[in-house]
């Protein structure tokens, strides 16, 4: 079953990019003793969430320094603590070890991987960025989906606000896991409608017209169905990571 949209708040907290370390069981043991512990305090995040944030990640950077985190709370009150990658392919492993050695904690839910979510909306840079602007084409290349991503409004000079923007979007639409393990190259342009030169032309690609990329562009909330048609569901740790892809049973 699909995860619920977390309601209320949903904060995103990063570690500092550091190595990837693998914890030994008794590191593990004792972040899931404190998070046990501490669960009156930390279902305060929104109320104290400065505090709450800080707290958990030094709890988390002392067994693993690259992991993220989502915590927030369900439509039905449950809490969810999503154990995340941050994007780094080498802390899947991580994220894996992490989660199964959690134990069960009353009214909490723990994840692993950003799951896909009905966002519609994303706000980042200070720009309010809506799905409906996304659109993309797809190529395959040894298994991979490559992908060129077409943002309504995208600006120069803030490539790097309208990029992360279309990040956001993709592990909300195909989910954290799928972006980091189905995706090949990522691509980012204006949409031909606004008028500009979009990037790839220095690759010694012919430019098509306006209608031409129109008529291949395909909304980005759709990039979900086709991913999962290509690459179907055989992946390791099934039961586990179907929560965050399409792959539910």
């Amino acid at each position: 079953m699909k995860k619920s949209m977390m309601a209320i708040i949903a904060t995103i907290f990063m570690s500092r990019p550091t190595k990837t370390t693998q914890a030994g069981s008794l590191g593990k043991d004792r972040f899931w003793e404190w998070f046990r512990e501490n669960k009156s305090f930390l279902e305060q995040y929104d109320k104290k969430t400065d505090e709450v944030m800080e707290q958990l990640q030094e709890k988390l950077e002392e067994i693993y320094p690259d992991l993220r985190f989502e915590i927030g709370q369900d439509k039905d009150g449950i809490y969810e603590f999503v154990i995340s990658a941050g994007g780094l392919k080498s802390a899947i492993d991580s994220v894996l070890e992490l989660y199964k050695s959690a134990p069960k904690i009353d009214g909490w839910r723990i994840i692993a991987f950003k799951p896909r979510q009905a966002v519609t909306r994303v706000e980042h840079g200070g720009i309010d960025f809506k799905l409906s602007d996304f659109m993309y084409s797809s190529s395959y290349n040894e298994g991979m989906t490559d992908i060129e991503l077409y943002i309504r409004g995208f600006r120069m000079g803030k490539e790097e606000t309208y990029a992360m923007a279309g990040f956001l979007f993709l592990d909300t639409v195909i989910g954290e896991y799928d972006v980091m393990t189905r995706l090949g190259n990522i691509k980012f342009h204006p949409l031909p409608e606004e008028g500009i030169a979009f990037a790839g032309d220095d690759d010694g690609v012919e430019l098509e017209t306006e209608p031409e990329q129109m008529k291949r562009l395909k909304p980005l909330a759709e990039l979900a169905a086709e991913i999962d048609a290509v690459s179907g569901c055989d992946i390791p740790d099934h039961n586990i990571i179907s929560s965050a892809s399409g792959c539910n049973e």
